[in-house]
């Protein structure tokens, strides 16, 4: 039988040139190449004893389609990207303090008890280091790098008040007598990593904020939560709903948020895509839509943005059915143009074909979630 043996090691990271030093210096590894093509680079290190094996840096739209890389961006920024890297140090004090002279901000230090761990963050290569001492040899230790966040971040309370801090990580101990803890430190050590919790919160949060605002929909308050995303960015909503199913009331938002700032993003983009399915569907979506004719990129976002204004003040599957429309047709333009690109531009043919694809998934869903809102069924 043949051997397999593990040859790379990929680490997406947000700046290149930031992370090159962290991993060369604070962490003592030989950078081997640095290979740019396209527009990007892989940077690949290796590993003292371990002959063959690399760790390649790469930023994160490297080898991917434009929206594939903005999503994992977004990852990377908020702290959620791939990760953790495990490596082992036979010096775990000193690799510790290295690393924290190289800016790294300590959130739990070296222990000589068992089981202890360290945790640093680093604020240049956006890594962060833990290390923990095996309680079977104290001698012996292991380092953790992941990408910007392990554990993740706390969204911001920009959003109201909606989600709880997140922190927090326990000791691994051998057997010991049962220590008396308060019983609030279990929900901040715990509740953060439940999937329970996580869809408890999405879901309390969306009706919360829906029937709150559609009960008494004052006109202050719809502008600001159409703004979100141009205010505050996609991060904070993301945090509360992105992991929530499809056709649910928080999967639902989420979707709705995105689509908005899809056209936010690149007004242009849209109107192009709009026009061009426009003329080829066969359908009623562009009167449902309700897109002027033809549409340039301030009407389209004019549109999104009134669509969006519906979920608080309006017919709420009204709302959904429009949205769902307007992806339809982005989604047949999409289609289109991707089909012109085939022969002269593959990959840019391969970004409007995977978009294509995402728009048909969100007019799909948004369909669905405004048939269960009719039936009051939408959860």
């Amino acid at each position: 039988m043949s051997s397999i043996s593990l040859a790379y090691c990929p680490i997406t990271v947000d700046d290149i040139d930031a992370a090159i030093p962290f991993y060369r210096d604070a962490l003592g590894l030989e950078l081997v190449s640095d290979v740019a093509s396209d527009g990007h680079r892989w940077v690949s290190f290796g590993l003292a004893g371990q002959d063959g094996l690399r760790l390649v840096l790469s930023d994160p739209g490297a080898g991917r389609s434009p929206d594939d890389g903005d999503t994992l961006h977004r990852l990377v920024a908020k702290g959620s990207g791939p990760g953790p890297f495990v490596f082992a140090t036979d010096d775990l004090d000193a690799t510790f303090e290295r690393v924290r002279g190289w800016g790294a901000k300590c959130s739990r230090s070296p222990s000589s008890s068992r089981g202890a761990r360290a945790t640093a963050r680093s604020a240049t290569p956006r890594a962060t280091t833990s290390a923990s001492t095996s309680p079977r040899d104290r001698r012996a230790a292991s380092l953790a790098i992941a990408a910007r966040g392990m554990p993740h971040p706390a969204p911001s309370r920009t959003f109201p008040e909606f989600a709880s801090s997140l922190d927090g990580m326990s000791d691994a101990r051998e057997f010991h007598k049962p220590v008396r803890r308060p019983a609030e430190l279990f929900d901040r050590l715990f509740a953060a990593e439940d999937p329970a919790e996580v869809s408890r919160v999405a879901h309390s949060t969306a009706h919360a904020l829906l029937s709150r605002v559609r009960s008494d929909p004052d006109s202050a308050v719809v502008d600001r939560l159409v703004a979100f995303t141009s205010d505050h960015g996609i991060d904070d909503i993301a945090e509360l709903w992105s992991r929530s199913p499809s056709r649910s009331l928080p999967g639902t938002l989420w979707r709705l948020y995105l689509l908005q700032l899809m056209i936010h993003d690149d007004p242009q983009t849209a109107a192009l895509l709009y026009e061009r399915g426009r003329t080829a569907v066969d359908s009623a979506d562009p009167v449902v839509a309700g897109a002027p004719v033809p549409a340039g990129p301030d009407e389209l976002v004019a549109l999104i943005d009134t669509i969006l204004r519906g979920l608080f003040e309006g017919d709420f599957a009204v709302a959904l059915d429009r949205a769902a429309a307007f992806s339809r047709v982005q989604a047949s333009g999409s289609a289109h143009l991707a089909d012109d690109y085939e022969t002269t531009e593959p990959e840019r043919a391969s970004a409007f074909t995977t978009r294509a694809a995402r728009l048909s998934d969100y007019a799909r869903d948004l369909s669905a979630a405004a048939a269960l809102w009719r039936l009051d069924a939408l959860t």
